[in-house]
C-alpha cells in the first residue's frame, strides 16, 4: 500500500483457513486456473458491489470486480444482474435506432424547439433563496459500534455477517468492502474483516441524539433515514446574522461530534438534490458548500457525472452513456435528443438534473412531487413458512411505529416480495378503512404474501392517506428503463381467484367474504351520512374506493408517447 492504492490482499496475509484459498489467489495472479486461461467476463461485469462509495476512491477496482465476479457467477444474483443488463441493452438499442431514424429524417430540429421551450420553463422555476444542509452521518452503523468498542476503530469492520452486511467502516472500504455486499465476498476482499451484529436499539438511540441537535438549527428538519437529514437553515442564518453557511456547517459538525461522539458530513446548496450530492464530496467529517447562484450551479453540473445524480443508477447510467450523455451538462446540451427518446416525465427529470434544479421549499410545499406512501422492508436469508410469518409481523410492527410517529393512517396496502431468483413481485389491495394498526396491516399483508416459497426480502407499503397526507420519497430513474414485473392481483390465499359479484356485475379478486365486507363498510358509511346530512358530492368522495393505484407511480415513465413538435 506504499503507492497509496489498496491492492488485493496477498496470500500470505490471508488466514490459513484452507490451502485452496491461497491456491486460487496464486492462480488468479498468474492469470490461469489449473492450466486454463481465466474467465475474462469480469472485465465487463458491473453490479452494485463494484460501485464506489465514500472512502473507496483508492481501491483497486479491477481486483474488486474480479473477486465479485468469480464468487457470484452462476448465482441467482448474478443471473438477475445479467437479466437487467440484457434489458438495458435492448432498451439502448431501441433508442439508438430511434436516434438514427430521427437524424436521417431531419426530425430532431423539431424536438430541439420543444426542448428549448421546456428548458426555459424549467429555468423559470429555479429558486436560489434557500440554504439547504444535507447532514449525512459517516458510516453510521459502523461508527456506533466503534463508539461502544474503540478497538474496532483501527481495524476493518462491517455490520452484519457472512450472509449480508449493511455497512462497513472506512478501514474496510479501502479493500472494496461496502454495504449490501454478501459477507463471504467481503472476506475474500479483506480476510481480516471483523463482523458486528446489527443493534438497531443502539442506532435509534444515537439517531435521536443527533436529531435533537439538528432541531436546534431547524425545528422542521426532514429526516430521510436514521443517518441523514435535510435542514433549511435560511432562517437560522438570518437570526444569527450570518451571510454565508460555512461557519454554521462547521458549527453543526462540531456540535454533533461533541455531544454524540459521531462525525457527519454536510452538503450545502440551494436545494435538497444538490445538497445531497455535495455531502458525499468531502467525506468523512467534511463539508462542501455550493454557492447559491445560477452560474455556480451550472458550473457544478458541467463536470458532474450523471451517476452522481440521486435516482440515477447503473442501468440509467449505461443507457445515457450509450447515447453519449455522460455528464449532467450533456443532458441540457442534448435536450432535444432527451425529449425525443424519453417519456415526458423521464425527460423532465433528466433535464431538471442537468440544470441543477431540485426541491427547495418546505417539505409540505413540495408534497405534491413526492411519492404518496410509507414503507418498511427487510432483507434476510431465504425464509418461508413460520419464519417468514414472524418477519412479516416484525415489519408491520415497525411500520405501525413509523406511521404513528407521523400521525398517518392509510388504506392501500402493498406487499413487496423478492425470491431467491432476485425477481421482485408485488401484490396490493385497497382496504375499506384507514388504519395504522400493525394487527390490521398484518391481517391483510398475510393474505397477499406467498409463504410457500423461499423469499429473501419482504416489504409492506401503505398509501392512500387519510386527509391526503404525504410521505416524501425518492423515485429512481433506473426503474424507468427496466421492464416492469407484472403486478399480481390481490388474491387471498384462501378461496382461490375471487368470484363474480352480482352487485358490482364483474369478477373481483378478493374472496367473497372480503368483498362483502367492503360492501358492508359502504352501506354503514351511508347510514352515518344519512344521519349527519353530509352532502352528496362529499359522500361520493369519501366512499371506500375499489380503484387500483399504480405502485410507485412508475408506469407513467415507461411508455414513451409521441410528443407534438413545435
Amino acid at each position: 500500500e506504499s503507492s497509496g492504492r489498496v491492492q488485493r490482499p496477498s496470500p500470505a496475509a490471508e488466514s490459513s483457513e484452507s490451502s485452496e484459498s491461497s491456491g486460487d489467489m496464486a492462480a488468479e495472479s498468474s492469470g490461469r486456473v489449473d492450466g486454463v486461461k481465466e474467465d475474462e467476463g469480469w472485465r465487463s461485469y458491473e453490479s452494485v458491489f463494484t460501485n464506489r462509495k465514500a472512502g473507496m476512491d483508492d481501491v483497486d477496482r479491477d481486483w474488486v470486480k474480479k473477486v465479485v465476479y468469480e464468487n457470484s457467477k452462476n448465482s441467482p444474483h448474478f443471473r438477475n444482474e445479467q437479466r437487467k443488463a440484457e434489458q438495458a441493452t435492448r432498451r439502448l438499442q431501441e433508442m439508438l435506432r430511434r436516434k438514427e431514424a430521427l437524424l436521417s429524417q431531419n426530425q430532431l430540429a423539431g424536438y430541439d424547439q420543444s426542448a428549448a421551450k421546456l428548458v426555459a420553463e424549467l429555468e423559470a422555476t429555479r429558486d436560489l433563496s434557500h440554504w439547504w444542509f444535507h447532514v449525512d452521518m459517516d458510516a453510521f452503523y459502523a461508527s456506533c459500534h466503534e463508539l461502544m468498542d474503540p478497538t474496532l476503530a483501527g481495524v476493518p469492520m462491517a455490520v452484519g455477517g457472512v450472509g449480508m452486511i449493511s455497512t462497513a467502516n472506512y478501514q474496510a472500504r479501502k479493500y472494496g468492502v461496502r454495504s449490501a455486499m454478501p459477507g463471504f465476498i467481503a472476506l475474500k476482499l479483506c480476510p481480516d474483516l471483523k463482523f458486528c451484529p446489527s443493534d438497531f436499539a443502539l442506532y435509534k438511540t444515537k439517531a435521536s441524539e443527533v436529531r435533537a441537535i439538528l432541531a436546534q438549527y431547524d425545528p422542521n428538519f426532514l429526516a430521510a433515514g436514521l443517518d441523514e437529514s435535510y435542514l433549511d437553515v435560511t432562517s437560522c442564518l438570518e437570526a444569527r446574522g450570518e451571510s454565508g453557511p460555512d461557519a454554521l456547517a462547521r458549527c453543526i459538525r462540531d456540535h454533533v461530534r461533541r455531544e454524540t461522539g459521531l462525525t457527519c458530513s454536510i452538503g450545502v446548496a440551494c436545494n435538497r438534490m444538490l445538497a445531497k450530492i455535495c455531502s458525499d464530496l468531502n467525506k468523512p467529517n467534511g463539508e462542501f458548500v455550493l454557492q447559491r447562484s445560477r452560474e455556480a450551479v451550472l458550473a457544478f453540473t458541467s463536470s458532474l457525472p450523471v451517476r452522481k445524480v440521486p435516482g440515477i443508477g447503473k442501468v440509467t447510467e449505461r443507457i445515457l452513456s450509450g447515447l453519449g450523455l455522460n455528464l449532467a451538462r450533456d443532458l441540457v446540451s442534448s435536450a432535444g435528443l432527451v425529449v425525443a427518446l424519453f417519456s415526458e416525465k423521464a425527460s423532465g427529470a433528466l433535464l431538471r438534473a442537468g440544470l441543477g434544479l431540485g426541491r427547495s421549499g418546505a417539505p409540505d410545499e413540495d408534497a405534491g412531487a413526492g411519492r404518496k406512501g410509507i414503507s418498511v422492508e427487510r432483507t434476510f436469508r431465504p425464509l418461508r413458512g413460520k419464519g417468514l410469518e414472524a418477519k412479516l409481523a416484525e415489519i408491520c410492527a415497525k411500520l405501525e411505529d413509523a406511521m404513528m410517529d407521523k400521525g398517518l393512517r392509510a388504506r392501500h396496502i402493498t406487499v413487496k416480495m423478492k425470491g431467491t431468483d432476485f425477481v421482485v413481485r408485488t401484490k396490493s389491495k385497497t382496504l375499506p378503512f384507514y388504519t395504522n394498526s400493525a394487527e390490521a396491516m398484518l391481517q391483510h399483508a398475510t393474505k397477499l404474501t406467498s409463504f410457500d416459497s423461499d423469499l429473501r426480502l419482504i416489504g409492506v407499503r401503505m398509501a392512500g392517506f387519510e386527509g391526503d397526507a404525504v410521505e416524501q420519497g425518492q423515485a429512481t430513474l433506473d426503474s424507468l428503463f427496466l421492464d416492469r414485473e407484472p403486478e399480481e392481483p390481490a388474491v387471498s390465499s384462501v378461496g382461490g381467484g375471487g368470484y363474480f359479484c352480482e352487485t358490482c356485475k364483474k369478477h373481483v379478486a378478493e374472496t367473497k367474504a372480503e368483498h362483502e365486507d367492503w360492501h358492508l363498510a359502504r352501506s354503514l358509511q351511508r347510514e352515518v351520512w344519512s344521519a349527519g346530512g353530509l352532502g352528496a358530492s362529499r359522500k361520493q368522495a369519501a366512499l371506500p374506493s375499489k380503484k387500483a393505484k399504480c405502485v410507485g407511480g412508475m408506469d407513467l415513465f415507461v411508455t414513451k408517447r409521441p410528443r407534438k413538435m413545435e
